[in-house]
């Protein structure tokens, strides 16, 4: 079976936050799902059920997604927070996760993430990104930034519905930073996400949540293991407040 969600999400907005405000965001998603047909019949749910996040592949299935975001600015704050006009910046971010079942079971999923980046800055057109241009003395960078080794798993097997994905981002350029092109960080990332999804028992309805985390990789080493550990706290602590609501719910 072949599902395909396209998404197309445009918005125009003017606000003020503490470091920036932004004028134009544009983001879109594409979201391919490949799957092979399963012995009993899909027909009677919706797809939006049945291919939720929070889902796991049986082996021999193929879950590709495809997310882009397009960012512009043309009014920031510097350091000390005053606030004014800039040339117009542009950045572009391009995500392919690509997953497969490893086992008949649905317990755990192996994948690969790939990120893209093309950024532009002194008053280029917002559109100059996808010329693709990584020449900074010309104010443009691109590339691929990082990949990142990524898996996929159900940690209760009581509560299939409740999934980990965990991603170890590496990164693939050796300066954040060329002729005041900004590209993308050059730390290794640890990010988590935790989905979960409860159906009615009418089946007319789904509630799906999911939570993410990051955890970035810093010059000093104190300070990594640091992060890491405090990270590791959390995401226990979240996973058993989701464990107690999963238990609520049933």
């Amino acid at each position: 079976m072949i599902g395909i969600v396209f998404v197309i999400f445009t918005t125009l907005k003017s606000y003020i936050m503490k470091y920036k405000v932004l004028l134009g965001l544009l983001t879109f998603c594409c979201c391919v799902f490949t799957q092979a047909q399963e012995k009993d019949s899909l027909a009677t749910k919706s797809n939006f059920f049945t291919f939720s996040p929070s889902k796991l592949l049986t082996k021999g299935q193929w879950d590709i997604k495809w997310f882009n975001n397009l960012y512009t600015e043309v009014r920031g704050a510097d350091k000390s927070g005053a606030k004014s006009d800039r040339m117009r910046q542009n950045f572009f971010t391009s995500f392919l996760d690509v997953f497969t079942g490893i086992n008949d079971s649905k317990t755990i999923n192996v994948g690969l993430s790939n990120e893209y980046r093309s950024n532009t800055i002194n008053g280029m057109d917002a559109l100059s990104v996808f010329k693709f241009k990584n020449n900074p003395t010309q104010s443009s960078r691109s590339g691929v930034t990082s990949i990142a080794p990524s898996i996929k798993f159900s940690p209760i097997k009581q509560v299939s519905n409740f999934t980990i994905q965990s991603a170890f981002h590496i990164p693939l350029i050796s300066k954040e930073e060329l002729s005041g092109v900004f590209l993308d960080q050059k730390g290794f990332i640890w990010q988590n996400k935790f989905f979960y999804d409860y159906v009615a028992d009418s089946g007319q309805f789904q509630i799906f949540a999911e939570v993410n985390t990051h955890c970035i990789a810093l010059e000093r080493k104190a300070r990594v293991m640091q992060t890491i550990l405090l990270e590791l706290l959390r995401e226990f602590l979240l996973v058993i407040s989701l464990i107690k609501t999963s238990q609520f719910l049933d």
